[in-house]
C-alpha cells in the first residue's frame, strides 16, 4: 500500500502519515483477528514465484485459474516464444545501454531499453494480443514519460505506467 501523501506536519503528529492498514498491522499480536491471505488470482505463479519467496516466505499460492495462464492461452493469440514463456528477464548489463537522469533528477531512463520493449511488444502484438490487453510499467517515472513519447501515438489503448501509478 502506497503511504499518504501529507503536506501539514500538523496532521503528520496526529497520525494521518500511518496508513489505516499499518494500523492494523501494529494490533497484530494483541489481538489475533488479522490473518494473511494465501491465494493470489492475478498472476501465473511463474511471475508471482519471485515476490512470494522474497516478501511471504512462499506462503503465497496461485489459485489454479490463474495458475498456468499465459498470453498464448487467450483465444486468437499464437504460441510464439513471446506468449509461451510468462516471464522474461532480458539481462542488460554490459551491454552499453546506461540510464541516464530525468528532468526531476529522481528518476531515471534508458533510451536503448525502451527500444527493446517496444520491439517485444511489437512481437507479441503480432502474435494476436490485443493493445488493451497489454500494460508496460516501469519503476522510473521518467522512463514511463519516454515509453509514452515512443508509443503512445501509435497503440492508444496501451497502458503504460509507473509501479506506484498501476498499484
Amino acid at each position: 500500500q502506497l503511504p499518504p501523501t501529507i503536506f501539514s506536519q500538523d496532521a503528520s503528529r496526529q497520525g494521518l502519515s500511518t496508513t489505516l492498514f499499518d494500523r492494523l498491522y501494529a494490533l497484530r499480536e494483541k489481538h489475533r483477528w488479522l490473518s494473511m491471505l494465501t491465494v493470489q488470482y492475478r498472476m501465473n505463479s511463474v511471475i508471482c514465484d519471485w515476490s512470494n519467496e522474497a516478501f511471504y516466505a512462499s506462503k503465497l499460492e496461485s489459485h489454479p485459474t490463474v495458475r498456468s495462464h499465459r498470453l498464448c492461452d487467450i483465444p486468437g493469440v499464437h504460441s510464439v516464444q513471446q506468449t509461451i514463456l510468462p516471464l522474461v528477464f532480458i539481462d542488460t548489463a554490459g551491454a552499453d545501454m546506461n540510464e541516464a537522469v530525468g528532468r526531476d533528477e529522481n528518476s531515471k531512463f534508458n533510451t536503448a531499453e525502451a527500444d527493446i520493449v517496444s520491439a517485444y511488444l511489437e512481437r507479441i502484438l503480432a502474435s494476436g494480443v490485443r493493445p488493451d490487453s497489454a500494460a508496460i510499467i516501469s519503476p522510473y517515472n521518467a522512463q514511463v514519460a519516454l515509453l509514452r513519447n515512443l508509443l503512445s501515438s501509435k497503440y492508444r489503448d496501451l497502458e503504460i505506467g509507473s509501479v506506484d501509478g498501476f498499484q
